[in-house]
């Protein structure tokens, strides 16, 4: 006996947004209808869609409502937040399995397109975000002549080296190069140019 998986409905779609919208003259508070669960997908899905200017395709579905900090649109479910990228991503049919997270492949933290979003896990999310410049790790420290800041160049502190094997003073060559005894100590030492 083959099992039929339940197909999952789209609550969630541009066509569907733009119905609810037409007409709309103002942005106002949804309450759930009379005899209606007002944790019933479909009523998720107006409150979404009543977050919204517009809806269309091609193009980034701005969350006009509640952000966090971060610029991601959120949503208050029986008290609870939840992010609407998140739930649009669920609404419009597709599967979050576990230990997975909803990616913007628009860069738009705003954004609640589901054609826009994509199931990826948390290091993907972090690299593409990374690789986009959104990210707060810090940038690699510059060293060497690479560093703004360098007073010498690799040729230099070669010569430097050779001249601390040979036994010349410290205080000698920094005076040559124009630089402090203390710097010619610290390549000496490894601690920079090493």
């Amino acid at each position: 006996m083959t099992r039929v998986s339940a197909i999952k409905p789209i609550l969630f779609s541009a066509p569907m947004i733009c119905a609810l919208l037409e007409g709309r003259k103002t942005r106002r508070r949804l309450y759930a209808r009379k005899g209606e669960d007002r944790n019933a997908l479909a009523h998720i899905a107006r409150r979404l869609a009543n977050g919204l200017d517009g809806a269309t395709d091609g193009e980034c579905w701005e969350w006009k409502r509640s952000k966090n900090n971060y610029g991601y649109g959120t949503l208050t479910i029986n008290g609870r937040r939840a992010y609407a990228h998140i739930l649009a991503f669920k609404l419009a049919g597709n599967d979050l399995p576990t230990g997975l997270h909803v990616m913007h492949a628009c860069d738009n933290p705003a954004c609640i397109n589901p054609a826009h979003l994509k199931a990826g896990t948390r290091s993907a999310n972090m690299t593409d975000c990374h690789a986009r410049g959104r990210s707060r790790i810090p940038r690699p420290r510059m060293v060497g002549e690479t560093n703004g800041s360098a007073k010498l160049s690799a040729a230099q502190v070669t010569e430097i080296r050779s001249r601390l094997a040979s036994g010349e003073v410290q205080r000698l060559i920094a005076a040559r190069f124009g630089i402090s005894q203390t710097l010619i100590s610290a390549i000496k030492r490894g601690r920079v140019w090493s």
